[in-house]
């Protein structure tokens, strides 16, 4: 009995924010690449492009034009 109270006390060794955060610093964790170019997209909005159009040709939700071009209302 005393054996199992003593593991109990101790806070754990390996949480998930202990793993993941050790596994990112030693680069087994990497971020997820961006899959919208927002140079392209501000640079086509400057050219009057309209924002489903953008959407069309980038291959990305409406939505997310307007987020990336600071439209969206919130």
């Amino acid at each position: 009995m005393r054996s199992i109270r003593r593991v109990r006390d101790q806070p754990p060794q390996r949480t998930p924010y202990g793993r993941h955060h050790g596994a990112r610093e030693c680069g087994v964790y990497k971020a997820r690449r961006p899959s919208i170019d927002r140079d392209q997209i501000h640079a086509m909005n400057a050219e009057g492009i309209s924002p489903t159009e953008i959407a069309r040709r980038q291959g990305i939700g409406r939505t997310s034009v307007y987020r990336c071009l600071g439209k969206v209302a919130g």
